[in-house]
């Protein structure tokens, strides 16, 4: 039977030098730990990525609050054969904006992608998607470029990474925060969407997900059958299954609405019943 993971950091650890050293824990052999070092008070949402040379990195955001524009992307790594976390270095700095929720891409080309969203204030229906690219594996990063746009009054958020089909395309979920006319965005009418590139990322289709409100965080990956797998954190249904087929009107998956309710127990955060979705193959 398994055992429950015990989450506590020890007092002794947290907030010291020495936080950042891989460490084994005492009777548990199959598990180390480390506390990344952080120069924020709040820190969330983190991506962890093994990259290509070797080295594991993560990146999350930070700063006094989320939706506070001092919130920035903060990127730090573990080098192979060595247990101690290097210092954060921050990645983005816009004083207008809470910039969040950043994912790590290694693309097919051999670059690096680093994904984040940025936003006015608390307003996600403000949220753009921007984007920053390494060609050596995040020791040098490239001018920071908007890759996705508002749509009309609705923002455009990202949570998980892109999956890399058979085929070659990159499928980016992401998910669109909307406001009704005259309220303020609350995140109770959020629908869902993938965008897709056949082109390295240079040029986007999109396919939304119907009958998604409420279904957002999407994750995406791609089942040895060739089918798609969608994984959604929601609020306010039950977990369910739907399926979507290629149609000859163009290339990618065409979601249908979720269906099928089922139960489980676990959930992407905080303590949200997940939304399951699935996809025919796309080949």
């Amino acid at each position: 039977m398994d055992t429950p993971l015990d989450t506590t950091a020890p007092p002794s650890r947290l907030g010291q030098s020495d936080a950042a050293v891989v460490r084994p824990i005492p009777g548990d052999p199959a598990r180390v730990d480390a506390y990344i070092p952080s120069p924020c008070v709040q820190n969330h949402a983190a991506n962890i990525m093994p990259l290509a040379n070797g080295d594991l990195a993560c990146v999350w955001f930070g700063g006094t609050q989320e939706g506070i524009p001092d919130i920035s992307v903060y990127f730090s790594r573990l080098r192979p054969g060595e247990d101690r976390w290097l210092e954060p270095v921050r990645l983005s700095d816009d004083p207008s904006r809470s910039e969040q929720n950043p994912i790590l891409f290694p693309a097919p080309d051999g670059r690096l992608w680093l994904l984040w969203t940025a936003q006015i204030s608390g307003n996600q229906d403000t949220a753009i998607v921007r984007r920053r690219i390494s060609t050596d594996n995040g020791e040098t990063w490239g001018p920071i470029e908007m890759l996705f746009d508002r749509v009309g009054n609705s923002g455009v958020f990202v949570r998980h990474p892109p999956a890399v089909l058979d085929n070659g395309d990159i499928v980016l979920p992401i998910f669109y925060c909307i406001a009704r006319p005259g309220e303020k965005w609350v995140g109770s009418y959020d629908t869902s969407a993938v965008r897709i590139s056949s082109d390295g990322g240079e040029t986007w289709t999109e396919h939304e997900v119907p009958d998604s409100t409420g279904c957002v965080h999407m994750n995406v990956v791609q089942l040895r059958d060739g089918s798609l797998l969608g994984l959604f954190r929601s609020p306010g249904r039950t977990t369910s299954t739907a399926a979507a087929r290629r149609t000859a009107a163009g290339p990618g998956p065409c979601p249908s609405p979720p269906r099928c309710p089922t139960t489980t127990p676990q959930s992407s955060s905080r303590g949200l019943p997940t939304i399951i979705s699935r996809w025919c193959s796309t080949t």
